[in-house]
């Protein structure tokens, strides 16, 4: 799932405009998350069902509507394939210049977008509101575009819970791990960035960062210690242990990084 790294490059440009004390602007926001606005419709905010930087990404709303009005853009992504295949892939709308071109619509006229029958949009109009009525306003405004096989929610919802002391800050290690998006090569050939998903290392299985940290065989010397400390968590699997315990998770994968990396520095 991409659905925390969307997040995050939301909340990086909230942060941007927030930081550019915008007032009297007519301000676009283009997103393809439906997650991302499922969760603000779930506010108010509860920990347990609103992942947190959803929650930071409200309060900057917030901030931004008081002296602007915030246009918020749908404009998915993907479509599923016409067919009864139930195994059918999600292929891309056209090209890229389609979507492009969509963007450019919206941020001239700022009307809503009506397109073909697998996708629609919708936009909310937030004109300085106050903080304490945004959450009323996005969940009486939000509904959320509904197409075949769109996910609502997703696994997020579910794993935040397993972290039972608190949500604890993220990290980049973390967000890496949780979501596959990383310099792991079955992302970059999911990409059509490299030409295969095999494992530089031991060129047998498939390469993710789960299988660098704790299965590949060339590595094992290297990450014989962060294989113990893993070890030691009370964990059902590594997927849970990245929401359950994610400072010892973060310490293990910033070692496992280091020590792959003078792996490559030796085999140079």
């Amino acid at each position: 799932s991409s659905y925390e790294c969307e997040i995050i490059a939301l909340n990086s440009g909230l942060d941007i405009a927030v930081d550019q004390n915008y007032e009297g602007r007519h301000i676009h926001i283009m997103t393809d998350s439906l997650s991302w606005m499922s969760q603000l419709q779930s506010l108010p905010i509860k920990p347990r069902r609103v992942n947190a930087i959803v929650a930071e990404c409200a309060d900057k709303l917030a901030k931004l509507t008081k002296e602007n009005m915030v246009d918020i853009h749908f404009i998915p992504s993907h479509v599923e394939n016409d067919n009864n295949n139930e195994d059918e892939m999600k292929v891309p709308i056209g090209h890229s210049d389609d979507i492009d071109q969509l963007a450019k619509q919206a941020s001239m006229d700022g009307d809503e977008i009506q397109h073909d029958p697998f996708i629609s949009s919708f936009k909310l109009h937030l004109k300085k509101r106050e903080r304490e009525n945004l959450k009323d306003y996005i969940k009486e405004r939000v509904q959320a575009s509904r197409f075949k096989g769109y996910p609502e929610r997703d696994k997020f919802k579910i794993l935040m819970t397993l972290n039972e002391r608190k949500i604890e800050p993220t990290t980049p290690l973390l967000n890496r791990a949780r979501t596959g998006h990383s310099c792991a090569r079955n992302h970059l050939k999911n990409l059509n960035m490299d030409d295969s998903n095999i494992c530089r290392w031991c060129n047998t299985e498939i390469e993710t960062i789960e299988h660098q940290v704790l299965h590949c065989k060339a590595l094992q010397g290297k990450l014989s210690k962060v294989r113990k400390e893993y070890k030691g968590l009370n964990t059902s699997s590594f997927e849970n242990a990245l929401w359950e315990y994610p400072q010892e998770m973060n310490r293990i994968l910033r070692r496992a990084d280091g020590d792959r990396d003078s792996e490559r520095e030796e085999a140079a």
